[in-house]
């Protein structure tokens, strides 16, 4: 595989795949492409990219290139999202064809006018590495929850859920409210109990036309059983509500989506 070098030509599909890597677009590791010199055939070791953020394996193996045209051309190599390798074939003289979308770039191939085999030299390395650049995603396999506003999770009345095990030990923001019943006449008191693994961490009741609303940042652990007790006579929508509200959103991508339970 050829590197560049001062002199040589400066090709749009590697200034695209530059753009592209600070958007989560680039090689992770492996992926070179190489040829032998006795063939049209280019080798691609195994390897790994992103596109779009999300990361893709890349088995070994090759692709082959057509033959020679009337007119020296350059092909693209790349990687769409499901790890299988594309040859895109340059129509016009000397000029690179676009590149697919979604996909990643892997090499430039040059092929001379008429040639039935592609030299050593006439592949230029196009891998845009992400260890090179200050990517936008960081890639994990388990997350902090960070207290925020964002609701994950609600629950009404009498209801448990377990923290899902993508979640390494962090703090999430509770937030209880409870509401009085109410028969058109006369309120009747109500009260709630937020408990993790049976130790209580957050409590409220009220017996008047106000909710009483309490909040807090909690320290959970994957699967800690966060459970939603309450009591009273549940008229004209007397209840308690459990909010669970925290960050897990880009720049931290993780293979799969973080889903709580319903």
């Amino acid at each position: 595989m050829k590197l560049f070098e001062d002199g040589d030509p400066c090709f749009a599909p590697m200034l695209n795949a530059l753009f592209a890597a600070f958007r989560g677009t680039a090689v992770m590791s492996g992926c070179e492409v190489s040829a032998t010199g006795t063939s049209r055939t280019v080798s691609i070791t195994a390897g790994s990219v992103q596109i779009g953020g999300e990361v893709i394996a890349v088995g070994a193996g090759s692709v082959t290139l057509d033959a020679g045209s009337t007119f020296d051309r350059y092909d693209l190599i790349s990687v769409n999202a499901t790890g299988s390798k594309i040859v895109t074939k340059g129509v016009a003289k000397r000029k690179c064809p676009p590149q697919p979308t979604g996909t990643c770039l892997l090499a430039i191939v040059f092929v001379p006018a008429g040639a039935t085999v592609i030299a050593t030299g006439n592949v230029y390395d196009a891998r845009m590495l992400a260890s090179t650049f200050a990517c936008r995603y960081i890639v994990a396999t388990r997350v902090r929850p960070i207290p925020s506003n964002v609701v994950r999770w609600t629950g009404t009345g009498n209801v448990s859920i377990t923290i899902p095990t993508i979640y390494t030990p962090g703090y999430v923001r509770m937030e209880l409210r409870v509401q009085a019943g109410y028969d058109g006449d006369t309120y009747t008191a109500m009260s709630a109990n937020v408990a993790i693994n049976g130790v209580t961490v957050l409590s409220g009741g009220t017996d008047s036309g106000y909710d009483d609303v309490k909040t807090a940042d909690v320290a959970i652990a994957p699967g800690d059983i966060v459970t939603l007790s309450v009591s009273g006579v549940e008229w004209w929508n007397g209840t308690g509500t459990l909010k669970i509200m925290c960050d897990d959103t880009v720049p931290i991508i993780w293979p799969g989506s973080v889903t709580w339970p319903a």
